[in-house]
């Protein structure tokens, strides 16, 4: 398994002309091969495996069955965030989606940063399941040391729930057709530069377009605003999420869940990325503090976070510790 994944041969580390005798020392005192760095990089619940399989006594290492278990990939529904601010139509486009009632629209005031409630979307007129994370986003480009808190606890909640379906396919990050305002701004950077680290296709959601002629054509005009403000989308729609009085637009309705479906469809076929859920909780913790929290306002006790990760994230004390080591450090340490 070690080889499949790496590349290489288990004990490659071993430069000599007998390595089997050094091979055979290092196991009689109890190591195992060592873990291969660089490209491909064997994930770490991959690792967890191979030592499983490595342990001395036989009673304790997998049988067969379980290791097939383990490696074979899951089928999971392709899993999407979406994200944006408050009023810009998240929850319409969640009943959009599912052309149904799933959610009613919210005013935000009980909820916090990063708060998100998943929908399981299986359509019959259309071949799509997918899950969708309604996501909490920013409504203001800073936040107080309470903010900061609870945004770390829904963080890896969010984290732990896409790592617990398989990874994350895409990002919708909704807007309302209009200026790009530094709300915004923060909101694409929090999501997908710090939670994603740039590593989740971003989509585009244009919404509030029902009164525009040609919908699509609001891209057209606004394209050079929106790439020069550092939101670059892999794909885009224009739409409504809206049927309006009488169901003034229903045409225009109906066109707009077919364009979504269709971008979540081609989203859906590629490649998901893969959760790892220590590096991508740290780098939120790190990034939250850094970029959102006023500096005179994050003289963050270290027993408050430690509380906050052990009792309300539930983490091991010793993994606690761990992260908020890696938060004080520089990612390069990581």
């Amino acid at each position: 398994m070690l080889q499949i994944l790496s590349g290489r041969h288990p004990w490659s580390e071993i430069i000599s002309e007998r390595p089997e005798l050094r091979i055979v020392v290092m196991i009689s005192e109890g190591h195992g091969p060592k873990r291969p760095d660089g490209y491909p990089a064997i994930i770490d619940s991959d690792w967890d495996i191979i030592q499983r399989c490595l342990l001395r006594k036989p009673d304790l290492r997998p049988s067969a069955n379980e290791v097939l278990d383990l490696v074979c990939p899951h089928t999971w529904p392709p899993n999407f965030i979406i994200f944006g601010e408050i009023g810009v139509g998240k929850s319409a486009l969640v009943n959009l989606i599912a052309g149904e009632q799933l959610t009613e629209s919210s005013s935000g005031a009980q909820s916090c940063t990063l708060e998100s409630t998943e929908y399981p979307v299986t359509l019959s007129d259309f071949p799509l399941h997918v899950n969708l994370f309604d996501t909490m986003g920013l409504n203001s480009p800073t936040m107080n040391n309470a903010g900061y808190l609870d945004a770390l606890v829904k963080a890896h909640e969010l984290i732990v729930s896409l790592k617990n379906r398989g990874g994350v396919h895409g990002l919708l990050f909704c807007i309302k057709a209009g200026r790009v305002s530094n709300t915004m701004q923060q909101n694409y950077r929090l999501f997908y530069e710090f939670l994603c680290q740039e590593r989740v296709p971003l989509a585009l959601v244009v919404t509030n377009l029902e009164n525009v002629e040609d919908m699509d054509d609001w891209w057209t005009k606004n394209r050079v605003h929106i790439e020069s403000s550092g939101i670059v989308p892999v794909t885009h729609v224009c739409i409504t999420t809206i049927k309006g009085y009488k169901n003034a637009y229903q045409a225009r309705y109906l066109e707009s869940r077919k364009k979504v479906l269709n971008m979540l469809k081609e989203l859906g076929s590629r490649d998901l990325c893969l959760v790892d859920e220590s590096v991508w909780f740290a780098r939120m913790g790190k990034k939250l503090g850094e970029i959102f929290v006023p500096t005179k306002g994050l003289g963050r006790s270290r027993q408050k976070m430690f509380q906050i990760l052990t009792k309300r994230c539930k983490l091991r004390k010793e993994d606690a510790v761990h992260l908020l080591q890696r938060i004080d450090a520089g990612e390069e340490n990581w």
